[in-house]
C-alpha cells in the first residue's frame, strides 16, 4: 500500500519523497541515505529479501537520487563556505592595515621606552626585546607599504646587453647618445 503523501513528482529535489515511494520503501531509501560513502544495500538492515531490496533499490533509482543528494549537501556546505569567508577587498585592507599600524605604534612606544630607559641607564624592561621592537616596526611598515601598493625595494631593470657583440654595443651607445640617454 502506498502513502499518497507525494503526490507529485519533485523533479527539482529527487532525494525527496516520490510518488512511487511506499511508506517502507521511503523509510528504507531515507535508511540508504544516511549510510556512510559508499552506500551498499548489505549495511541496510531491512525486513524483507535481499531480492526485494534490490528490486525497491532499482525500481525508486535510489544510486541516482542518493547521488542527487550528496551534490545538494556539497554545494549547501560550498555556498556556506563562501558566505562565511566572504570579504570584501576594503575590508581586507582595512583590517590589515590596522594591524600594521598597530605594529608601528608597538614598535615606537618599545622603542621610546627603550630610550627612555637607556638614558637613565636602568636596563632594558618592556615587553619586547630590542631586536623584536625594531623588527615589529620594520615588519610595519612593509606591510604598510604593500598594502598602499608601494614598492618595497626599487630595482632598476634593463635590457639584457650580454648577447650583443662589440659592434652592437657602440651602435647602441651612439642611439643612447643621439637620443641623451646616459
Amino acid at each position: 500500500m502506498r502513502d499518497m503523501s507525494a503526490t507529485e513528482y519533485d523533479l527539482e529535489r529527487p532525494w525527496a519523497r516520490q510518488p512511487w515511494d511506499s511508506d517502507l520503501g521511503w523509510a528504507l531509501f531515507q535508511d540508504y541515505l544516511a549510510l556512510d560513502q559508499p552506500r551498499t544495500l548489505n549495511r541496510l538492515r531491512a525486513p524483507v529479501s535481499w531480492a526485494r531490496l534490490e528490486a525497491m533499490a532499482a525500481e525508486c533509482y535510489w544510486s541516482a537520487r542518493a547521488r542527487f543528494w550528496d551534490e545538494h549537501l556539497s554545494e549547501i556546505r560550498t555556498a556556506t563556505f563562501e558566505r562565511v569567508t566572504e570579504e570584501s577587498a576594503e575590508q581586507v585592507a582595512k583590517r590589515q592595515l590596522t594591524l600594521c599600524r598597530d605594529l608601528q605604534e608597538l614598535s615606537r612606544l618599545e622603542i621610546g621606552a627603550l630610550v627612555k630607559v637607556a638614558k637613565t641607564a636602568q636596563g632594558f624592561p618592556g615587553a619586547v626585546t630590542p631586536r623584536e621592537a625594531i623588527r615589529a616596526g620594520m615588519v610595519g611598515i612593509r606591510l604598510e607599504r604593500l598594502i598602499m601598493g608601494e614598492a618595497l625595494d626599487r630595482v632598476e631593470v634593463g635590457p639584457d646587453l650580454s648577447a650583443l657583440s662589440a659592434e652592437d654595443l657602440r651602435t647602441v651607445r651612439a642611439l643612447q647618445a643621439k637620443a641623451g640617454v646616459r
